[in-house]
């Protein structure tokens, strides 16, 4: 719910910025580039003003102590899901992770 009204209350202001950086016909390749570079630092600044950070030392010491982690994602998020999934690994967590919807609705 905190998300919510964070978004709602800081999307009237953001639809004001960023009206300038949407993508034009008329723009020029270093348009494009500038524009392009500031829609990633507005993502990058957004994703940083969210995060809590009491919340996120939790999850790392949930992840770092778990005996066993389990990975769930389908259609795009399954590309995260693998990501995270050989990250894990290489530095010896003990993942379990399978693309299939079907697989990982066994997992419970």
């Amino acid at each position: 719910s905190d998300l919510k009204m964070n978004l709602a209350q800081s999307t009237k202001e953001e639809e004001k910025q960023e009206v300038d950086l949407i993508f034009e016909p008329e723009d020029n390749i270093s348009t494009l580039v500038e524009k392009g570079c500031r829609l990633n630092m507005n993502t990058v600044l957004k994703t940083y003003q969210l995060i809590n950070i009491d919340t996120l030392e939790q999850s790392i010491d949930l992840l770092n102590n778990a005996s066993t982690i389990y990975l769930f994602g389908v259609g795009g998020s399954s590309v995260i899901g693998l990501d995270i999934y050989q990250k894990l690994m290489r530095i010896g967590k003990k993942v379990i992770y399978n693309a299939d919807l079907h697989v990982q609705m066994t997992f419970t």
